[in-house]
């Protein structure tokens, strides 16, 4: 970081970047809280490099799944779905995966639960498929932005999302390689 950051015990921090070039008054306060895992990942949309910042904490179940109706109950840095929801000026249609919203739209909600080609209930959500990560368009606004979704979520703040979200299943689809390697590149100029 180019800029003073006070990350507390048990974090992870990788792939970030925080620049001069954002404001530095805005980063005067800027602390990840304990137990906080923070990754930006390059994505292309759109044909575009845009950057997202994964974050959740150390403690969460990326694979604990639960029923869609009752994904506001799944935890989620270290009070859950619902609350984040809340701050973020979410609603449930914004996180939930595309092949839930996609059935959802064409189905009856009366219709029993069905399984997918796995035998898995496509009822279900975890972690790994809801959306909760905005793309920017670079690696310290997704940083500062993951940041500040954190803050809120801990101070009970909310504000309003107006983005496309992702999901940690999207990022795999989506993640630019050629970008990381790219960013790792200039970062190993930068030291040596």
């Amino acid at each position: 970081f180019e800029l003073p950051v006070h990350i507390q015990q048990k974090c992870i921090v990788s792939n970030c970047q925080l620049t001069w070039g954002e404001k530095a008054a805005d980063h005067a306060r800027l602390a990840i809280p304990k137990g906080t895992f923070l990754h930006t990942v390059p994505v292309t949309v759109d044909h575009q490099t845009k950057y997202v910042t994964i974050f959740f904490s150390i403690d969460d179940n990326l694979k604990k799944s639960v029923s869609s109706e009752k994904v506001e109950s799944l935890p989620f840095m270290n009070s859950d779905i619902g609350h984040f929801m809340k701050v973020q000026g979410l609603l449930k249609e914004n996180i939930m995966p595309d092949y839930l919203q996609d059935r959802n739209e064409n189905m009856s909600a009366s219709l029993p639960s069905e399984n997918n080609s796995h035998g898995e209930n496509i009822n279900v959500v975890s972690l790994w498929n809801l959306k909760l990560y905005p793309a920017k368009s670079s690696m310290p606004a997704s940083f500062k932005d993951a940041v500040n979704a954190i803050s809120l979520a801990t101070i009970n703040k909310s504000q309003k999302m107006s983005v496309s979200l992702f999901s940690l299943a999207d990022l795999l689809v989506l993640k630019d390689v050629q970008a990381m390697l790219n960013f790792r590149k200039s970062l190993f100029k930068k030291i040596f």
